[in-house]
């Protein structure tokens, strides 16, 4: 292991994230070294075929990530170390940049085909895992993040704050 071996992470908020979030942090803990945890501001995402700003300033964007870190670090008490980085470049170069000495890449992705995903798999410098989006998460209650807070006005709950995402019936 190298003094830059590290599994890297694209958190945008999603439950996908969460997940490879959560899988980022197994393969920290087994590989024994740390997770590098991505986001990107300005952050924008697709949400029902148009553009929307989840993230209009770098604090928003800190903000968002420490969300998801904290909500899965309190829902699977993984042990592995975390470092935070927020990039102000287009996700995909971000997480391309991030992959150089990394010993994964781990991304959430509702759409196998995205940008992000497309790059990543195309350019980084390690090996990228892609979690789906666990199936199940649409109609889930409303449940707010860990500091009681809901996604910026008119953008509803944090997909990352819904609660279990998977009952024992699913595979």
């Amino acid at each position: 292991m190298t003094a830059l071996a590290r599994v890297v992470v694209g958190v945008d908020g999603s439950d996908s994230s969460a997940d490879a979030l959560e899988l980022a942090l197994r393969e920290a803990h087994l590989r024994e070294t740390h997770v590098l945890a991505v986001t990107c501001w300005p952050l924008a995402v697709h949400h029902d075929g148009s553009l929307t700003t989840l993230c209009a300033t770098r604090g928003q964007a800190i903000e968002l990530l420490e969300d998801v870190i904290v909500t899965v670090r309190l829902r699977h008490r993984l042990p592995a170390l975390v470092l935070r980085q927020v990039d102000d470049d287009e996700p995909g170069r971000a997480l391309v940049k991030a992959s150089r000495g990394a010993e994964l890449v781990v991304l959430g992705s509702s759409r196998r085909d995205g940008p992000t995903v497309r790059r990543c798999l195309v350019h980084a410098e390690a090996p990228v895992v892609v979690v789906p989006r666990a199936a199940g998460t649409d109609g889930a209650p409303e449940v707010p993040d860990v500091r009681g807070r809901v996604r910026p006005p008119g953008l509803g709950t944090p997909p990352w704050s819904r609660g279990e995402r998977r009952s024992k019936e699913q595979p």
